[in-house]
């Protein structure tokens, strides 16, 4: 495949030989969303983040949300422009549009002022809400429409809720458009249901080199989705996450679930790392059986024995812990180790 446009706004770049980026969608309001929980998408590998809003909205708000976000924003709408030039206003990267919705005169305007503030555009489609017509056609009309007032700073997304559809469908766009491709798949259902739909669809068109951001669309959580894409953009050799985590299922060996036990400091685990920007391997084991020896290649590992956490370092146990002195003990020695 060709290598498609290079798009760039004040913090977000993409096409050409730049790296594939992540993005999640919040699932409520803007203003219910703590700068505390957006740091967590960060450190999880999120890149980009798109939220929506309906209804009536505080202008003020809406500024000091998208220029205290740690995270570069996408801002998707529906036919509103007064919610497109407030955002504009206050110097957001991006905006999402479908063409669908919008009239031609309408769009027209709003790559004209994204030009003047040098914001990306996203033009996308998905079954759901075009009425019959033709999501191809419809994308290449909209780009018409931005290239007729000489507007280029462009994305676009076809989306369908069948993975056959959204494979034909986005192969079909990245012959026929020059312009960088968001990748997803509409309605794909719960955590565990999206992550293998989506992974079905994402795997073989990235492969194929189509694809420059890439969103899993889960009836779940934001964090959920972000490390969901950036383990499959891992696994192809398209990221290097700064954290990798290995976790035994557990047994009835166990004495403990290990899933409990990750989720007292998975929070800190992305943090850390994140910050110290290094990549590190931690293994979170249920049992001595297994515990040391498939650890012993990880940068830290941990595992129960005898009702105390015992972390280890190179194959090697470095210490000894209770439940309730687990969680400090253990993120001391990540610090020191990351």
């Amino acid at each position: 495949m060709q290598k498609t446009k290079i798009v760039k706004s004040k913090n977000i770049t993409l096409g050409g030989e730049y790296p594939i980026l992540v993005q999640t969608m919040l699932k409520r309001p803007f203003t219910s969303y703590k700068d505390e929980y957006l740091k967590s998408l960060l450190y999880c590998g999120c890149d980009i983040l798109r939220f929506s809003i309906e209804g009536d909205y505080n202008k003020a708000q809406l500024s000091s949300f998208i220029k205290e976000s740690p995270i570069p924003l996408v801002l998707d709408v529906k036919a509103d422009k007064k919610q497109v030039f407030d955002a504009l206003d206050a110097n957001i990267d991006a905006i999402r549009i479908n063409p669908g919705l919008l009239s031609h005169s309408l769009q027209k305007e709003i790559f004209v002022a994204a030009k003047e503030h040098n914001a990306i555009v996203r033009i996308g489609t998905n079954e759901g809400s075009i009425n019959g017509r033709d999501a191809l056609s419809l994308i290449k009309e909209s780009i018409n429409i931005a290239e007729s007032v000489d507007f280029t700073n462009i994305v676009v997304s076809v989306k369908a809720s069948s993975e056959k559809s959204t494979i034909a469908l986005n192969e079909c766009l990245s012959k026929e458009t020059p312009y960088p491709i968001h990748l997803g798949l509409t309605e794909a259902g719960d955590a565990i249901t999206s992550a293998v739909r989506t992974t079905s669809v994402l795997l073989p068109l990235l492969l194929k080199g189509v694809g420059n951001t890439i969103r899993y669309s889960m009836a779940g959580s934001e964090k959920a989705e972000v490390i969901a894409a950036s383990e499959a953009l891992s696994c192809i050799g398209k990221r290097i996450p700064n954290l990798h985590l290995i976790v035994c299922p557990s047994c009835a060996r166990a004495t403990y679930l290990t899933g409990d036990l990750l989720s007292k400091v998975e929070d800190e685990l992305y943090e850390i790392t994140y910050n110290n920007a290094r990549y590190i391997t931690v293994a979170i084991m249920g049992c001595p059986l297994n515990g040391v020896g498939e650890a012993k290649n990880a940068d830290l590992g941990l595992f129960v024995s005898n009702d105390l956490i015992h972390i280890t370092k190179g194959g090697e146990v470095i210490d000894k812990t209770s439940f309730s002195a687990f969680k400090t003990r253990f993120l001391k020695v990540l610090k020191h180790c990351s």
